[in-house]
């Protein structure tokens, strides 16, 4: 259940929030899902650890999107890895399934 939810979630984060458009000087061109992955953790991680908590998922604009925190699927410490959040990321968005 949690794992559908994950990828719903990171569906829902690819949609919402913009990638930078301005960067890309307009041409079409593909987004790598494990920069907009990275990206994304950032924005939440405000203290840089590699590592989101609660409390900063909470403070973050994503906490507007989500019905839940454990819907990012936190660890058994209940944070949520750097390196868990991009793999569920890019095999959501991936045709080829890629691995970090």
């Amino acid at each position: 259940m949690y794992a559908r939810a994950a990828l719903g979630f990171v569906a829902l984060l690819a949609f919402s929030m913009p990638a930078h458009a301005g960067s890309c000087g307009g041409a079409d061109h593909v987004h790598d899902p494990k920069e907009m992955a990275s990206k994304y953790f950032d924005k939440m991680d405000k203290n840089n650890d590699k590592v989101v908590t609660k409390a900063e998922f909470e403070a973050s604009p994503f906490s507007k999107m989500l019905t839940s925190y454990e819907m990012l699927q936190p660890n058994e410490a209940g944070v949520v890895e750097r390196k868990s959040f991009i793999k569920t990321f890019i095999k959501a968005h991936s045709n080829k399934g890629r691995e970090v």
